[in-house]
């Protein structure tokens, strides 16, 4: 798998790899793409279906950095990655996550929020640990909750610090998510 992805991306052609569970694609995409990807100045973002499959892709990247320099970090959406327990006990879906979201922040009724922008020193130390490791998303929101740090806001800033970013297809697929993303992540 690793050298038929290596072949194929070193020459910018398509590929298609089809295996069992438990045989090591995402492994082997991920060594084969990061020199290439490293090489190129560009970032992996590694899509799926399901959230457990981001996370399992920032597993094996963790894997990977015990042998060679690798950083990742596993995106999610606004709802999946709050920690203010109003949004949390006041919103069911995505959509509404996202708009009372907005409104907090917008007129400074989110602490987390608050807080990643009053201190910009230990923003930029999360930020450069972010950018140091492969974190899934529950593993970031453990280093903002210890911060009092909104993990959504921090990760759209770490995005562009990191080799892999693993997230839901609909970042890429879907044109309003899309641009939205692509505000954030340039590289």
């Amino acid at each position: 798998f690793a050298l038929k992805a290596h072949d194929a991306l070193d020459a910018k052609r398509h590929a298609i790899l089809e295996g069992v569970n438990g045989l090591g694609k995402t492994a082997a995409i991920l060594s084969a793409a990061l020199p290439i990807a490293k090489e190129r100045g560009l970032s992996i973002l590694y899509t799926s279906r399901t959230h457990r499959q981001c996370d399992r892709a920032i597993e094996e990247l963790q894997r990977i950095s015990e042998k060679t320099r690798a950083t990742g970090l596993s995106f999610r959406g606004r709802r999946e990655m709050c920690i203010n327990r109003f949004v949390l006990q006041n919103v069911e879906d995505p959509r509404s996550a996202m708009e009372l979201c907005n409104h907090m922040t917008k007129t400074h009724r989110c602490r987390f929020f608050e807080r990643v922008e009053m201190n910009p020193k230990a923003q930029q130390r999360l930020l450069r640990k972010l950018s140091s490791g492969a974190y899934t998303s529950s593993e970031i929101k453990d280093e903002c909750f210890k911060l009092e740090f909104c993990p959504y806001e921090v990760a759209k800033r770490a995005l562009d610090g990191v080799d892999v970013v693993a997230l839901s297809y609909y970042y890429v697929l879907e044109p309003s998510i899309r641009s939205n993303f692509f505000r954030y992540f340039r590289r």
